[in-house]
């Protein structure tokens, strides 16, 4: 018997030619690269995201638990910049640099000076007398001048300074927490004058003491900050 007409139209309708099998396969790799293309994005949003931001995170913001520790680990102060009598502190201070036996102990005082003075900026910067901070830290930053100063005529002169540059590492800690605290919210105050010149300060009474103990330069965060390493390259 020979088919009908509808189902001899129905078996061509139904044949599998090479031109449909081509469209076909056309049309499932479509489907496959928009499947691919999906996964990727999703791979790149929840994955690798997280992990390559860690990777440029800006400078991290010291914990309140950790400036307070910095703080009380810092030798009290009596009076900031802008009080009447902070004069008569550096009087003080003078003074008794001045019965420092040797170029170590005044190495040592100089270097408790400069925690005071970044520890006095930090407070000038609590109370918000922002016109106050560029010259605290630029105290500081003549402070820590004159630490390196000492530190280099004691070695010259043979002196002993192993004691002397622990102490230092563990007191660079302290400033570096005040540091980075003022240089984080830098941004919500506007630049702070000589804030970078204090942490180039800071710098390089770090690579002094790495001279004598080496390795620890990796342990005070705001020195790998990029936008302090796009400066500091900018200005070299």
């Amino acid at each position: 018997m020979a088919p009908s007409s509808r189902g001899l139209g129905h078996s061509v309708l139904n044949a599998r030619t090479p031109v449909r099998i081509r469209l076909e396969l056309q049309v499932l790799g479509v489907y496959v690269k928009i499947f691919l293309a999906c996964t990727i994005v999703i791979i790149l949003v929840f994955g690798v995201s997280p992990v390559f931001a860690q990777g440029i995170d800006k400078l991290p913001e010291p914990t309140g638990g950790q400036v307070n520790e910095a703080l009380n680990k810092i030798v009290p102060i009596r009076f900031l910049p802008n009080h009447p009598l902070y004069f008569s502190i550096k009087v003080k201070e003078t003074i008794l640099r001045f019965f420092k036996p040797s170029a170590v102990k005044r190495a040592e005082y100089d270097f408790i000076l400069t925690s005071k003075r970044i520890k006095e900026s930090y407070f000038v910067y609590k109370n918000g007398d922002l016109k106050y901070l560029g010259a605290s830290l630029m105290s500081y930053s003549k402070r820590v001048d004159i630490t390196i100063g000492q530190i280099e005529k004691a070695r010259s002169q043979n002196q002993e300074i192993s004691m002397l540059a622990e102490k230092i590492v563990e007191g660079l800690v302290n400033q570096e927490v005040l540091l980075r605290h003022i240089k984080i919210n830098e941004g919500e105050s506007g630049n702070f004058e000589n804030l970078d010149g204090a942490i180039v300060s800071f710098e390089h009474l770090v690579d002094i003491i790495d001279n004598v103990k080496p390795g620890i330069k990796d342990r005070y965060k705001i020195l790998n900050d990029e936008d302090y390493k796009q400066n500091e390259a900018s200005t070299s």
